[in-house]
């Protein structure tokens, strides 16, 4: 399972089966994005709890 984090704005899209699907996303994105300097990374989430807890706990965090 991968998902796409956009640096920019701090979320998530996903989650995709495949990296190819993944990376088409993010091909497609930053082809409608052109100039917009965003930032999108692919992750492969193979303990996708333990992943997000990892990575996103201070959103987690403000949003309780």
């Amino acid at each position: 399972m991968y998902v796409i984090f956009d640096v920019t704005t701090n979320t998530l899209v996903g989650p995709f089966d495949t990296e190819e699907s993944a990376v088409g996303f993010k091909v497609e994105a930053e082809a409608e994005l052109d100039d917009s300097n965003q930032s999108l990374d692919i992750y492969q989430l193979t303990e996708p709890t333990e992943w997000m807890l990892d990575n996103f706990s201070t959103s987690v965090v403000e949003l309780v």
